[in-house]
């Protein structure tokens, strides 16, 4: 470790551009375009990159959402290629951004000659020929393409192995936070002299996360070290308290991570951006909801008794001296745990809609469909399989079957079923007050069965609005964005907050609506800077709907605790995380 040590004089110097605002690249690139120009924290940004590569070190650019990370790359690459330095990258990005990445390279820089490798395995062969023969008008500056199009067969796999590039770049990089995972082994094994990473959130959920990023962006220094820090940041809580030593290299580790980061927040960089006011709105459940809420409750105690009755009894154990106590703890411990998960699982859909549990469609009812259904069905189904699939579903998903079968018509649901949720009755005030000041929304699920019911909620309301989910086709992602933003009569646009939450720009609406929330409030976080980021003229208004008196106030808590891990570089690791979760459930749920 010592020769680490020697080196952190010159990265403290490094790590000081960023909190010198007068120090500032003099930067006038000739390929940018004119109507373009980076801000006074961007042009710090492009400082701190070059400064990194004279040092012949690599970094990671991790300001918040929303700050322009995209463009101070493209910035630092049409820098390093005005002054020949360099001459070939390659970009790798999340699929949700590849539209965007083009946008954003073609808008600052017209003149960066650039391919997308992406499409068909018989598209992708004829883009290897002719990447590989130089079959450009003139040498490519840098090779556009997606983590997935990287990894996706031997083939691509190989070549991108056999390029030599002078960066790589890696968007959203907290997709690296594995180092055990094929796509981290696999990106590791690409040729490149540097790397620079991009991502909004260097640390979520714990910081051996943040260490599998620095093995990557540092492999040379830090790899050498992999087992001495594995062991520093595998160590429990309660090891890291009472272990001077330990604490110790903890500060010293921290004091060579900490360079290698640039991460500005708005409120630092962006005064002039529009206030981002976040709201808790307490959904009182209905009448069906809170009834359907409680009976599952007890019935899933109930349940949770049942399946933690293991007996030592002779029944069940021939030999007594064979009974293994520690096991039977242990099994027992296992029990409770899943069941947990479950019970939380279950509950948490009720209190976000009544439908997504069974209640109204009861086995007789489901009997009497299945035969209807028999009666259209192919020969060789099976009346008892029929039945099985059908009570496995819930009451949405049996109601969205009723219009496939002739004779179902009569078992739909009504529009009153469908408007018979707490957060819907409340989404009805909101939209009501948007329409009236003319604000446009976001409303993000983790679920799409849950978007599925608000495209019905938004139909029954006479409501326009546009919908992208992990199922939208990659390439009408960016086309469904630019419609959003450019058309106002759209008045809502449904994402999931996963697919809808990283690299796209949404600021034609200033209101976010989380209809529930994440594990992980990173995701939330992100999801809601679609909004607040540069280019947003209005105050953003987020509003969180929370069923009240449900689990849905034990998912804050778990978001308010990883959020103080997230802020803590020095967070517990996983196993306490998920300890912590499954205390706090068992505490909601009134669980032994």
């Amino acid at each position: 470790m010592t020769h680490l040590y020697q080196l952190i004089i010159l990265y403290q110097k490094i790590g000081e551009i960023s909190r010198e605002k007068t120090h500032k690249i003099s930067f006038t690139c000739l390929f940018f375009s004119i109507d373009m120009s980076l801000k006074p924290y961007q042009l710090i940004g492009l400082n701190w990159l070059c400064l990194l590569h004279k040092e012949g070190i690599n970094g990671i650019l991790a300001d918040e959402m929303g700050l322009g990370k995209t463009c101070q790359a493209i910035a630092f690459l049409s820098h390093l290629i005005e002054k020949k330095r360099t001459s070939f990258h390659l970009i790798v990005v999340p699929s949700s951004t590849l539209d965007n990445w083009v946008r954003e390279i073609t808008t600052w820089n017209p003149n960066f000659y650039f391919t997308v490798y992406q499409g068909t395995p018989e598209e992708r062969l004829y883009m290897r020929k002719n990447i590989l023969n130089n079959k450009f008008e003139r040498p490519l500056n840098a090779i556009l393409t997606t983590y997935n199009y990287v990894l996706i067969s031997k083939d691509d796999k190989a070549f991108f192995r056999r390029l030599k590039y002078d960066y790589c770049v890696f968007d959203e990089a907290h997709m690296l936070k594995n180092m055990e995972s094929l796509r981290y082994i696999g990106l590791d094994q690409l040729n490149s002299k540097r790397r620079l990473l991009l991502t909004g959130t260097p640390i979520q959920n714990n910081f051996l996360e943040l260490m599998s990023l620095l093995f990557f962006v540092m492999p040379d220094m830090f790899r050498k070290n992999k087992s001495h820090f594995n062991k520093i940041f595998s160590l429990k809580q309660s090891q890291w308290e009472k272990d001077a030593f330990y604490n110790q290299k903890v500060s010293q580790a921290k004091g060579i991570i900490q360079p290698f980061i640039l991460r500005r927040l708005k409120t630092e960089v962006l005064k002039q951006l529009p206030k981002k006011n976040e709201n808790l709105i307490y959904c009182e459940m209905t009448e069906r909801q809170n009834k359907d809420y409680s009976e599952k409750k007890l019935y899933l105690k109930e349940k949770q008794n049942e399946c933690l009755k293991i007996t030592s009894s002779k029944s069940t154990v021939d030999n007594k001296a064979e009974f293994d106590l520690a096991a039977y703890k242990e099994r027992k411990k296992t029990l409770k745990h899943n069941h947990v998960f479950y019970v939380f699982m279950e509950l948490r859909k009720i209190a976000n809609h009544p439908l997504l549990n069974r209640s109204l469609y009861t086995d007789d009812k489901i009997k009497e469909m299945a035969r209807i259904i028999m009666q259209q069905s192919s020969p060789g189904t099976v009346y008892e399989f029929v039945v099985e699939d059908m009570t496995l579903m819930n009451d949405f998903e049996l109601h969205m079957m009723c219009p496939f079968y002739t004779g179902l018509e009569k078992y739909k649901l009504t529009d009153k079923h469908i408007l018979d949720s707490g957060k819907f009755q409340m989404l009805d005030k909101i939209f009501e007050e948007k329409k009236r000041i003319g604000d446009r929304c976001l409303l993000f699920s983790q679920f799409t069965i849950m978007l599925d019911i608000v495209e019905v909620y938004l139909k029954i309301r006479k409501i326009t609005f546009i919908r992208l989910d992990g199922q939208t086709p990659v390439k009408n992602r960016q086309g469904l964005i630019d419609k959003f933003n450019n058309d106002n009569k759209i008045f809502v646009f449904l994402l999931t907050t996963k697919a809808g939450g990283v690299g796209i720009n949404l600021t034609a609406a200033n209101t976010v609506i989380i209809h529930d929330l994440d594990y992980n409030p990173f995701n939330d976080k992100q999801a809601e800077d679609r909004s607040h980021r540069i280019g947003q003229t209005k105050d953003v208004q987020v509003y969180t709907l929370l069923s009240k008196d449900s689990i849905d106030e034990t998912m804050l808590k778990i978001q308010k605790f990883k959020l103080e891990l997230g802020d803590d570089i020095n967070g517990t690791n996983d196993s306490k995380t998920k300890s912590v979760m499954a205390d706090l459930l068992k505490e909601a749920l009134n669980l032994d």
